[in-house]
C-alpha cells in the first residue's frame, strides 16, 4: 500500500470519527443514568397510533437540565406528550424539542434516585413497525437497533447506555 493511500485513509478514518465521538461524548457524559424503564402501549387496529405510560427511574448528578430522547412530530409522525411530566410525584419545567425531551431541574432536587412518569401518543416512524406479515395479518415488530426506539418511547437511545425495561402491552385479544 503506498503512503500516500495510508495517508488518506487515516484521513478518512479521523474526519469521519468526529461526529461519532460528539454523540457519544453527549451521551457518555449524560447527568441521568436511567436504572429501569417502564412502558405500558395500547395498541388497536384501526389506527397506527399508538397510546403510552412510561415511567422511569434515574439517578441524577446535579444539573440545570437533562434530556431523554423522543422523536418529535414531524410529518405526521412522532411522539407528542399528553401530560405534563412529574418526578416524584411533582410536576416538572420540561420541554419536548428536537427529538428530545428536556428537564429542567428545580433547586429542590437532590442527588439520587428519582421517579419520573407521563403519558404520550403517536405513530412511530420506524423503531416499532407496525404493518402486515407475509400472511397479511396486522403486525407489531420492536426493532430498537442502534438507537431507534426513541420513535416510539422516551429513553436514553445510545448503546452505551444500559438500564432494564418493563414492556406491558394492551392490545386486542385476538393477538399473540
Amino acid at each position: 500500500m503506498s503512503n500516500i493511500f495510508k495517508y488518506l485513509l487515516a484521513i478518512t478514518f479521523l474526519i469521519s470519527s468526529i461526529p461519532l465521538a460528539t454523540a457519544q461524548h453527549e451521551y457518555l457524559d449524560h447527568p441521568a443514568d436511567i436504572l429501569s424503564y417502564a412502558v405500558t402501549l395500547e395498541l388497536n387496529d384501526s389506527t397506527d397510533k399508538i397510546r403510552g405510560y412510561e415511567e422511569i427511574t434515574f439517578d441524577l448528578q446535579p444539573c440545570d437540565s437533562f434530556f431523554i430522547d423522543l422523536q418529535s412530530l414531524q410529518n405526521g409522525k412522532g411522539m407528542t406528550l399528553q401530560s405534563s411530566v412529574m418526578v416524584d410525584y411533582n410536576v416538572v419545567q420540561h420541554k419536548h424539542v428536537g427529538n428530545r425531551l428536556w428537564i429542567f431541574p428545580d433547586e429542590t432536587w437532590k442527588e439520587g434516585t428519582h421517579f419520573m412518569k407521563f403519558y404520550f401518543a403517536g405513530i412511530p416512524e420506524t423503531g416499532l413497525i407496525i404493518g402486515k406479515n407475509k400472511f397479511e395479518d396486522r403486525t407489531f415488530f420492536g426493532d430498537n437497533w442502534p438507537n431507534r426506539a426513541h420513535h416510539w418511547f422516551a429513553c436514553v437511545d445510545h448503546p452505551a447506555d444500559k438500564a432494564t425495561i418493563k414492556y406491558t402491552v394492551v392490545a386486542p385479544s385476538h393477538y399473540q
